[in-house]
């Protein structure tokens, strides 16, 4: 696995951010596309925590938003790509599907994962012809 990371530091009035986007060529699971993370951190301390984060497949037209997730897992995908009713399935590390919804063809969605132990898993996006699938990881 290749691995680069580049970090930029923003002060802004009252408040002192620090972001850093690191991109990894490799794979989660038997994907080999290259997988993006993007955070902002408070710069508050040693051990800070993102204040956002959001992690994404390059080759992917979806989005899931904040990563780690705690509560509410938000979905944005292409409906140039999904035209259809989108069927959205949370999928453990070991293959098991969790949680299974259909929405409405809109563009964006959410799901409560808040009940969700902690660990990995996968967001799979389908519509019965295009499949995407992000992975995410609940705190």
């Amino acid at each position: 696995m290749v691995s680069t990371t580049s970090s930029n530091h923003f002060i802004l009035p009252r408040y002192d951010f620090t972001s850093s986007i690191a991109a990894s060529k490799g794979s989660l699971e038997d994907s080999t596309n290259d997988l993006v993370t993007v955070s902002i951190c408070s710069s508050a301390g040693t051990n800070s925590k993102p204040v956002v984060s959001m992690a994404f497949n390059q080759t992917n037209k979806s989005s899931i938003y904040p990563n780690p997730v705690n509560d509410i897992l938000n979905i944005s995908f292409d409906k140039k790509l999904f035209t259809s009713k989108v069927q959205l399935s949370i999928i453990d590390v070991n293959g098991t599907v969790v949680t299974d919804r259909v929405t409405n063809g809109a563009d964006m969605s959410s799901i409560n994962v808040s009940t969700l132990k902690p660990g990995l898993y996968t967001l799979r996006i389908s519509d019965g012809t295009n499949e995407e699938k992000p992975k995410f990881v609940k705190h």
